[in-house]
């Protein structure tokens, strides 16, 4: 009754409850949303393990719907969601795809950019990260000028891949670059 009126955001936050573990009433509800353009209320409340999970496909089919409607909802889920209820390699491409359409934005200093190209190029190093693809998300982060670069390169081991960089890095935190 509640997607008969449109009431879209209290149906989905029920749907734990009503659908439970049953997969295909899942998807079913899942298609009925997406035709009519409501995914992004039922993202929050999508099973996601490790008891329960759907297909893989269902998990794209949210994760496209947002790569065009709502890019920090669809980092989050990147971030959020294990790297397995989905293909990395297809979002990568999708991912590629979207932001190739987008004009990089004037350089911020300081600032926490929010516009799609930055999204976008955030989703895409978060994608690679979990590729295990290190040079090519350090490579976005660099252009991000994301001070948290220093954490990535000290977790995953990437000293040697950044010993040419050290000017760029000086620039973002000279502070920790020296240590």
């Amino acid at each position: 009754h509640l997607v008969e009126v449109g009431d879209y955001k209290s149906a989905s936050s029920s749907f734990k409850e009503i659908l439970g573990t049953n997969a295909g009433l899942w998807e079913k509800w899942i298609s009925i949303l997406e035709k009519a353009g409501q995914l992004r209320w039922v993202v929050s409340y999508l099973p996601t393990g490790p008891a329960f999970i759907l297909s893989m496909h269902t998990y794209k089919v949210v994760l496209s719907y947002l790569i065009k409607t709502d890019h920090h909802a669809f980092v989050h889920c990147l971030k959020t969601w294990q790297p397995s209820l989905y293909s990395t390699h297809d979002m990568i491409q999708e991912v590629q795809q979207r932001r190739s359409t987008l004009k990089p934005p004037a350089k911020q200093s300081g600032v926490e950019a929010s516009d799609p190209y930055t999204s976008l190029s955030l989703a895409l190093a978060t994608l690679y990260e979990h590729e295990q693809q290190y040079a090519r998300a350090l490579k976005l982060y660099l252009e991000l000028n994301r001070s948290d670069v220093f954490d990535f390169i000290q977790r995953h081991s990437l000293f040697d891949a950044v010993a040419d960089k050290v000017m760029a890095f000086m620039d973002l935190n000279r502070d920790r670059t020296l240590q």
